[in-house]
């Protein structure tokens, strides 16, 4: 049986590199980048 591997979308992605510069920029806080990983990577959300 094949498995499927997660392909993830390149709007996501392209989403999570612009907030990850903004973020290296001072734009973006610690706490909203964890929401940006957690959309576009599927980690846990902070509670």
């Amino acid at each position: 049986m094949k498995t499927k591997t997660k392909k993830t979308s390149r709007i996501l992605d392209a989403v999570h590199e612009t907030t990850r510069d903004l973020h290296a920029a001072g734009f973006v806080s610690e706490l909203r980048m964890k929401d940006y990983d957690a959309l576009c990577h599927g980690a846990r959300t902070r509670t």
